[in-house]
């Protein structure tokens, strides 16, 4: 068996050695994780390594801030190797360490066959005499004979046993239909064979060909997108998708649910057909690569830092450009305690955004995380949603408006004519 260790220096400068114990061991800032780090430069759930029989595979999990192995970033997972470095973020650098439990003495199959081979050419080259003699140099008392009869053996058996199989195992039957290619699949950590890949995501537990049952996630159910909609609805649905996937760093597949959607239709009207917000939409496009800049010093998007300013003015005039501004270090803290991988992360900074000017950057981290202990039957992912925190009660109705508002807004921008508003779309 061999066992999978990291060395690394923690956040109060000692030095630490944990054994990878479980088959899937995550790595990052969040307290749930295996091996749990308080370093602003790594994500929540930064990186992650799976066992399979003995290999252990790493993978990036989405991080902010990335990860190297031995200096390259990491891009797919990856077996790792004794003695490999892994950087994670520029906030943790951790030393590989396998260790088998095989004893030095015993000699692995290729090592006796590297033998084997050596003992041949010695005594193609010697003679018996000299293979007689090293025999007892070692004090062995095999007959030197043995080490040409051995190998001839086992070529013949391995011919004769070649012989059987063509004439036997149907590939020498003349029966094509039968002919199987042998082909050896070793799965990375997020990839599914292709024998037993289901394409889309199953909404419920199904079985497919060779008998293996998958039942969807809590997340992977959530990427089902909602049942088709009509009129407002629709617009509402295919705009506010556009919308969350583009404030964040990693979510292609985010959308609002119908009765998320619904609760934005009751609340948009009164920025559909504003000319105020229209007249702040054309001051971001006029300043699109000053957005772009700024939100590329704290690790956000463009798309995120405008909406968030547009949010700040509401249905009044202003200066989008000057409100991010003053709007950046608050939000650049929030991300350090929240992140932004996730659409739903991006929803959190934004109710949190007024805790963030009193200078409470971690309370709402810390109540997710209570949640979480409390409601171990619940996935992470809903738990951290606007949505969930509003049932709790975890939130108030300024914080949960400001977020709504945020949502009303990011999805006008990706569309303006279809609310009225006469301006361009604001798509970074």
């Amino acid at each position: 068996m061999t066992e999978l260790w990291l060395k690394f220096r923690d956040e109060n400068g000692e030095d630490r050695r944990v054994l990878v114990g479980v088959n899937k061991f995550f790595i990052g800032r969040h307290s749930e994780n295996e091996l749990s780090i308080s370093n602003g430069k790594l994500s929540r759930q930064h990186v992650k390594i799976e066992t399979f029989a003995e290999v252990f595979i790493v993978s990036d999990c989405g991080s902010s801030n990335g990860t190297t192995l031995n200096g390259e970033v990491l891009h797919d997972p990856i077996a790792l190797k004794d003695g490999d470095q892994l950087n994670l973020g520029g906030g943790l650098e951790i030393e590989v360490e396998l260790i088998s439990d095989k004893p030095k003495g015993n000699r692995s199959v290729n090592e006796n066959k590297d033998d084997s081979e050596g003992s041949s050419r010695s005594l193609g080259a010697s003679g018996n005499q000299s293979a007689t003699a090293g025999a007892s140099a070692t004090g062995s008392a095999i007959p030197t004979s043995v080490f040409i009869i051995a190998p001839v053996l086992g070529i013949l058996v391995l011919l004769c046993g070649g012989g059987l199989l063509f004439l036997f195992g149907g590939n020498g039957g003349g029966n094509n239909s039968q002919n199987k290619e042998i082909v050896t699949y070793y799965p990375t950590p997020d990839e599914t064979p292709e024998k037993t890949k289901v394409s889309p995501t199953p909404k419920s537990s199904s079985t497919v060909g060779n008998g293996t049952t998958i039942s969807p996630s809590p997340e992977e159910t959530n990427t089902t997108p909602p049942p088709e909609a009509s009129g407002d609805l629709k617009k509402i649905e295919q705009n506010s998708a556009a919308f969350l996937r583009r404030i964040a760093l990693n979510d292609p597949n985010a959308f609002l649910k119908n009765t998320e959607i619904e609760i934005i239709n009751s609340k948009i009207a009164p920025f559909k057909g504003s000319s105020n917000l229209a007249e702040n939409f054309k001051a971001v496009k006029s300043n699109a690569s000053q957005f772009e800049s700024l939100a590329q010093t704290k690790g956000l998007t463009a798309q995120f830092l405008a909406v968030a300013a547009l949010t700040e003015i509401g249905n009044n005039r202003g200066n989008p450009l000057e409100v991010a501004k003053t709007m950046l270090p608050i939000w650049g803290d929030l991300r350090i305690s929240l992140a932004n991988n996730l659409a739903d992360d991006c929803l959190l900074m934004v109710a949190a955004y007024n805790q963030g000017k009193a200078g409470k950057f971690k309370d709402l981290r810390n109540i997710l995380e209570a949640l979480a202990k409390k409601n171990p039957g619940v996935s992470p992912r809903e738990i951290r949603t606007i949505w969930f925190l509003k049932k709790q009660g975890k939130i108030s109705d300024a914080e949960y408006d400001f977020a709504l508002r945020f949502l009303i807004i990011g999805t006008i921008t990706q569309n303006p004519k279809d609310f009225n508003v006469n301006a361009e779309a604001i798509i970074f």
